[in-house]
């Protein structure tokens, strides 16, 4: 999401000495056009004209891809994509994204002035790949749904203990190949550099993987993909399968603990994450941040007293937010297009709002960790806290709770909360968080 909108739980390669693993063939891998995007200024939106939406603005082009064979280049406005308008990153990360390999894309760009009309055909994506470590790409079935798997490990025959990262709310790939400074990606090298088989699980219709467009996928059914996702893991070649581990991240937290059942896995990592009801989450995520803005005290005690009325219609009435704003005009703001909430279906918050959060910790009988970062605006120390209780009251000492100084949503160290809010977030990992994790999971300490 944009910095003016809220932020939620919901982020140059060598050629290893053995081919990384290849996909399926049944999963076919996604398109490359090699243009980096951003939102545009808001006076160059209104360049556009009021029939446009907007688009985005090229940033640059990766060298020999298609977008420079196009004649795409920097500065250029992406207004549509195929005909359909582009209204900012996600919509044309979107529009791009579920195209493949070999499919040819149509381009309506400003340049200036003028307007162009380009074709690009797309190549593929490449692959992850590392020169000290596995990397191998598989498949998962979940549903109706065939989910991309990326597997990051040590060389040599194991049994290595491994990790499930499950990640937070956004619908972006995790699959990053051109990108090695992603957060994900650092985490799970990191922890494969110490011994540890990683695995990512792509959410459907988001990367490779098939199925119901992921802003589309209710909560529960997201939630059984990464299931389909632990069940691959454990019967790796290579896993120790009682050494196990799920680390949640975000909204990845929250489902975590839906996973372990029936010692499922050894342990779970809770990373920035949520166990009270949605309802008091949302309202005290917002307060959080409305202060972090600036907000005047009167001003942000509208927009609660707005947000509840919402909120908490949306889950006990499972309307759509179209339907909301209908029935209350002042609710409109809150509405977005009608039918998604943070750019997710809005059943996935339904789902979400009637879950029973703290009775899936009460059924956890594996070891927590609950980690939370000082400079995390994002979460609260105080569903850490409570979910450290929760568990320790089943099962006394199983469950600890691990603040980090400077560490922030993103897995970097950033001096605090306020500064992390203005984007002055470090490229690289927390120092100690890796080294945190992994005496966790090896010694339980």
């Amino acid at each position: 999401m944009g910095r003016a909108t809220l932020l939620l739980l919901g982020w140059m390669f060598v050629v290893p000495s053995r081919p990384a693993g290849a996909s399926p063939p049944t999963l076919a891998r996604r398109g490359l056009l090699g243009a980096r995007v951003g939102e545009l200024a808001p006076r160059a939106r209104s360049r556009s004209g009021p029939q446009s939406p907007g688009g985005v603005v090229v940033l640059g082009i990766l060298p020999g891809t298609p977008a420079g064979a196009a004649g795409i280049r920097a500065d250029d406005v992406i207004l549509s994509v195929d005909g359909a308008p582009v209204d900012g990153v996600a919509q044309y990360l979107r529009a791009v994204g579920r195209r493949r390999s070999g499919d040819e894309l149509r381009l309506d760009v400003r340049r200036a002035e003028r307007r162009l009309s380009l074709a690009a055909r797309l190549t593929s994506l490449p692959f992850e790949r590392s020169s000290r470590l596995d990397v191998s790409y598989g498949a998962v079935r979940s549903g109706g749904a065939l989910l991309r798997t990326i597997v990051v490990g040590p060389r040599g025959a194991g049994p290595h203990p491994a990790v499930l990262l499950i990640q937070g709310l956004g619908c972006d790939s995790v699959d990053y190949p051109l990108e090695s400074e992603r957060p994900y990606r650092r985490l799970v090298y990191a922890l494969a550099e110490r011994g540890f088989i990683t695995m990512r699980v792509e959410k459907s219709g988001a990367g490779d993987s098939t199925g119901t467009r992921c802003d589309e996928v209710g909560f529960e059914e997201e939630a059984r993909g990464f299931g389909a996702g632990l069940e691959r893991l454990r019967s790796l070649p290579g896993v120790d399968p009682t050494r196990v581990f799920v680390l949640g991240h975000s909204m990845g937290g929250v489902m975590a603990p839906m996973l372990d059942r029936g010692g499922a896995v050894r342990g779970i990592i809770a990373l920035g994450t949520v166990v009270r009801p949605w309802i008091e989450y949302e309202l005290e995520n917002r307060r959080r941040q409305g202060l972090l803005k600036g907000l005047s005290a009167p001003a942000l005690e509208e927009h609660l007293r707005r947000a509840k009325s919402f909120f908490t219609a949306l889950g006990k009435e499972g309307l759509s937010p179209r339907a909301l704003a209908a029935r209350s005009p002042e609710l409109r703001d809150l509405a977005g297009d009608g039918e998604h909430v943070y750019g997710r279906a809005y059943r996935f918050f339904v789902e979400l709002s009637r879950a029973d959060l703290r009775a899936e910790w009460e059924r956890v009988s594996s070891r927590v960790l609950a980690v939370w970062g000082t400079s995390d605006y994002i979460s609260s120390p105080t569903d850490h806290e409570l979910l450290v209780a929760i568990v320790n009251r089943r099962h006394p000492g199983h469950a600890t709770l691990f603040r980090l100084g400077q560490l922030d949503h993103a897995f970097r160290r950033v001096g605090s909360m306020e500064r992390s809010f203005r984007g002055e977030q470090d490229r690289a990992l927390h120092p100690e968080l890796v080294p945190r994790l992994e005496r966790w999971m090896r010694t339980g300490k």
